[in-house]
């Protein structure tokens, strides 16, 4: 559960910081002492949500190899994102019991 909550999150302060990054633009051109605090607030936000997106990456990555090592390289294929391990089609179940 925290593994995608730290995922949304990432992503969220990165959404967040660009919206600040925006803001800072409209009032820097209007000459605010707001704009300086919203370009502080917009560089942290996006610093930690790119830490957090990292670090999910890292351990998405990690769980990969792990999975690589304990099936092989030839029993998954990891395409698109989509992780399928392939089956045989040719035995029947009933073969196994």
């Amino acid at each position: 559960m925290i593994k995608k909550t730290a995922f949304y999150a990432g992503i969220t302060l990165v959404i967040q910081s660009v919206s600040m990054m925006v803001l800072f633009f409209l009032l820097f051109a209007k000459k605010k002492n707001l704009a300086t605090v919203l370009l502080a607030m917009s560089a942290a936000g996006g610093i930690a949500g790119g830490i957090l997106l990292y670090k999910h990456a890292k351990r998405v990555k990690a769980e990969e190899d792990l999975l690589s090592e304990f099936l092989g390289d030839d029993e998954y294929m990891y395409d698109d994102g989509e992780m399928e391990i392939l089956t045989d089609d040719y035995v029947d179940e009933a073969e196994f019991c």
